[in-house]
């Protein structure tokens, strides 16, 4: 399978979680009502936080650079990771169980055993993050799929059983997210099995050279998630209302669908970036970009004109207050597209850190409306944090594409013909057949 394939099985995937990720929300939504699903969604934003910071102890994405540029044997990298990550899990797992017991007044009540069972669902997802990206290393993009869909698979299913059993509450929802990280946790093991022995002594020396690299790759990773986490966060501490914060998640569910389309197209340019350099590459850059906005903006306009009915249909009348927030996400999403195009282009060109400055302006510039106008505003003063950020993230990153690889900005939004023909001819088989690379051969 060529590198564009996998790509586009990579994407497909993703594009499949997301839509049952999606899926499950309304169905957790119209049972919880907000104030249970504001409830829950703080749960696990809190989740989200914790496991991305514990998990810069991980080797994360530094173990794509040990395995795949230094050659390192997959068995020393995998066992020692995987043992590191197991004690960092079990960290996780007890701080996330007490949590809710610590700050009552703030997560709201959970019973004992939704406590136990969301910290061993966290810990569980911990060790996956840590094991996932040695599958991408392996360019192993099926079963990269099938660790990630497992999770969504697991959670849409059961709780469609307990709907119909009539015992889905907030405390079994906790409990089937916790079973579905479970799940992926034991599917990435399975996979990763051969290279894992655990008769192997821990090395520290090897794991303190890998933390060197892990922290600087991750960074980025750990700064997205705090972006786009925190309003949740300070939503509930600045509001004190569960009801709040779950009108607040479904209007980022519904927003988050204008990305699903960028997402689709993005494998069509990885093949054309491959090589390329100087104007070659910025006229390709500004091309993508061209087209993810295009999109952007489509399905933007197409839930700003249907937002309401869109609301009534997915989650209920009780939901129609997320309209006022819906109407700023739209727009704000549509500025990640931009981000989406610049950030492939840094990375590709091994320029990890300017992305993590570009992410901590965002995170800066969110921390402080959010502080600033959520008392004022509520609900409303979230999205426009929010929005504040992803343009600030849009500009600077456009800019600096501009700056290194000479991008022209007019040239960035504007849709010509030749985009348009570009996308039916690679959507072509003929086309989509030349398109691709040499066959690149992985061992298993």
């Amino acid at each position: 399978m060529s590198f564009l394939h996998k790509s586009i099985v990579v994407s497909g995937g993703q594009i499949v979680g997301n839509v049952l990720n999606m899926l499950a929300g309304i169905l957790f939504a119209r049972t919880l009502a907000p104030s249970g699903i504001g409830q829950f969604e703080l749960l696990r934003s809190t989740s989200l936080i914790v496991v991305t910071i514990v998990a810069l102890g991980t080797g994360g994405y530094a173990n794509i650079y040990f395995l795949n540029n230094l050659k390192v044997q997959p068995v020393r990298v995998v066992t020692n990771d995987f043992k590191v990550s197991l004690v960092l899990g079990v960290i996780s797992a007890v701080v996330l169980s007490a949590l809710p017991f610590c700050l009552p007044s703030y997560f709201g009540y959970v019973n004992l055993l939704a406590a136990v069972w969301f910290g061993v669902g966290s810990g569980c997802l911990l060790i996956t993050a840590s094991l996932r990206p040695v599958l991408a290393a392996q360019l192993a993009a099926k079963r990269m799929v099938v660790t990630d869909l497992s999770t969504r698979v697991t959670i849409l299913a059961l709780g469609v059983f307990l709907l119909t059993c009539g015992r889905l509450k907030l405390e079994t929802a906790l409990i089937i997210v916790a079973l579905g990280n479970v799940i992926a946790c034991l599917v990435s093991v399975w996979y990763l099995r051969p290279h894992i022995n655990m008769k192997l002594p821990f090395d520290p020396k090897f794991f303190l050279y890998v933390l060197k690299y892990s922290l600087k790759l991750s960074a980025a990773n750990l700064l997205l998630v705090l972006s786009s986490s925190i309003t949740v966060v300070l939503l509930r501490y600045l509001v004190r209302d569960f009801d709040t914060v779950g009108l607040y998640t479904r209007a980022v569910a519904i927003s988050g669908m204008i990305t699903l389309v960028s997402s689709a197209i993005a494998p069509l340019f990885y093949a054309k970036w491959a090589g390329l350099n100087g104007k070659d590459l910025a006229r390709q850059g500004e091309m993508a970009m061209r087209m993810n906005f295009a999109f952007g903006v489509v399905a933007c306009v197409f839930v700003l004109c249907f937002k309401k009915l869109l609301i009534r249909l997915l989650y209920g009348e009780a939901f129609m207050g997320a309209t006022h927030a819906l109407e700023i996400l739209a727009p704000a999403v549509v500025l990640v597209t931009v981000f989406s195009v610049c950030n492939q282009m840094l990375a590709g060109d091994g320029r990890a850190m300017v992305t993590v400055y570009i992410l901590l302006a965002t995170l800066i510039a969110t921390l402080v409306a959010c502080w600033l106008i959520i008392p004022l505003l509520g609900i409303r003063g979230a999205a426009l944090a929010v929005l504040l950020g992803n343009f600030v993230t849009a500009i600077t990153s456009m800019i600096t594409c501009s700056k290194l690889y000479g991008l022209k900005i007019h040239r960035c939004i504007i849709v010509g013909s030749e985009d348009i023909r570009f996308m039916l001819k690679s959507l072509s088989r003929k086309s989509f057949v030349q398109m691709m690379p040499d066959r690149i051969r992985v061992q298993r």
